[in-house]
């Protein structure tokens, strides 16, 4: 595969400003022998090139962009476009729901558009609010473009009370279907708070038909 694309498992820590914090993130997943969708990048300096065009996509890295994407996802499967900025998923500031995410996409044509609109939202009013109240400026964007799981639940697991910071206290969210609802704000998960040693159940809410059982929040906090 061309330099202009880079594939997830040949990700490093040293990689971020090359293809951004979720690409990094993810990659780290991966190595920690975590379950991670496959997927290939479009580094901030291949963007930055696309920029310069308006959005005309160079000869040379549609051909790369097209062929990865065939390797990945064969006969026009589903797949995710992600924002990847160099400020994102980091120890300061998350950008959670800051940048565009296109779940479902299928077909090249539809993939190139989505990345278009990636890169994009980098300049989105909201993300230039958010970023200004982090203190960061001249962020890049790189784009992933991983590989879709059809799930039938999804959320987050944070390795930390996200609200006290407590570590001996791991906290596990999810929704029915797609887990971008949650990550948006729009839908209210089942939440489970877990003790980290035991994995007993400190808390338990659903907020309606339950989505996530109590042996499924254990397996996941193991992880």
């Amino acid at each position: 595969m061309t330099s202009s694309i880079a594939w997830l498992r040949d990700v490093t820590d040293r990689d971020r400003e090359r293809v951004g914090g979720k690409a990094c993130g993810l990659a780290g997943l991966l190595r920690a022998g975590f379950r991670v969708p496959d997927a290939f990048v479009i580094p901030v300096a291949e963007t930055k090139r696309l920029e310069a065009t308006d959005g005309d996509w160079p000869d040379d890295l549609r051909t790369a962009v097209v062929a990865a994407l065939e390797m990945l996802a064969p006969g026009g499967r589903a797949v995710a476009v992600r924002s990847s900025a160099t400020d994102e998923d980091g120890d300061e500031a998350s950008f959670a729901g800051q940048h565009a995410t296109m779940l479902e996409v299928c077909g090249a044509d539809a993939v190139l558009a989505a990345v278009r609109q990636c890169i994009a939202s980098l300049w989105s009013e909201s993300a230039a609010a958010y970023r200004a109240r982090a203190g960061g400026s001249g962020a890049g964007m790189a784009v992933v473009v991983q590989r879709m799981v059809a799930s039938e639940v999804a959320g987050v697991a944070f390795s930390a009370d996200p609200v006290t910071g407590d570590r001996q206290q791991i906290v596990v969210e999810a929704v029915a279907g797609f887990g971008e609802a949650l990550v948006g704000g729009l839908r209210e998960g089942d939440r489970f708070v877990l003790e980290r040693d035991s994995l007993a159940v400190i808390e338990e809410h659903h907020p309606g038909v339950p989505v996530l059982q109590v042996e499924l929040a254990r397996e996941v906090a193991k992880a």
